[in-house]
């Protein structure tokens, strides 16, 4: 048995609760202040600006679920709805604990273009509409989701082409 499935073996079991387990299952694996400094070096030599809006990649750590790392887009935007400009946060793209400097690289791009698919996604309208709101429910979308436009077996013969 290796050092770590040994330092592994004397946590306690989470299947007795979180109490009885050790703080391994409480804080996870991830929040040495080391690993951290390590993405946010990495990190701090990213930019990244669409349409002269400069973004901003955020590295935290996840208190509530883990103590996992996770990266998240903020940039400042008017609300598509109101108007009203705030900050806006992107959703968190959480990191391996095996994480190399390449998946740190790749894992903010992949980020960024969330972040503009989804600022895409509210700014494309129809007579005023948002189509592609990302902020509709799935379930919504599932209600629908058989309605599906069909194009028709048979050519009009007086259509111009």
């Amino acid at each position: 048995m290796n050092s770590e499935r040994q330092r592994v073996s004397e946590f306690g079991k989470l299947e007795n609760g979180l109490r009885q387990a050790s703080d391994w299952y409480l804080w996870g694996p991830y929040v040495r202040p080391s690993m951290k400094q390590r993405v946010q070096d990495i990190v701090d030599y990213i930019t990244f600006s669409v349409f002269e809006k400069e973004l901003r990649l955020l590295v935290e750590v996840d208190k509530k679920f883990g103590g996992r790392i996770y990266l998240q887009v903020a940039y400042d935007c008017e609300c598509f709805r109101t108007g009203a400009k705030k900050e806006w946060h992107g959703r968190k793209w959480y990191l391996s604990e095996h994480m190399t400097d390449d998946e740190i690289v790749k894992t903010a791009y992949v980020a960024f273009e969330a972040a503009v698919k989804h600022e895409v996604m509210e700014g494309f309208r129809y007579s005023g509409t948002t189509v592609f709101n990302p902020h509709v429910d799935f379930r919504e979308l599932i209600a629908i989701s058989d309605r599906e436009v069909r194009r028709s077996e048979t050519i009009d013969a007086n259509m111009e082409i």
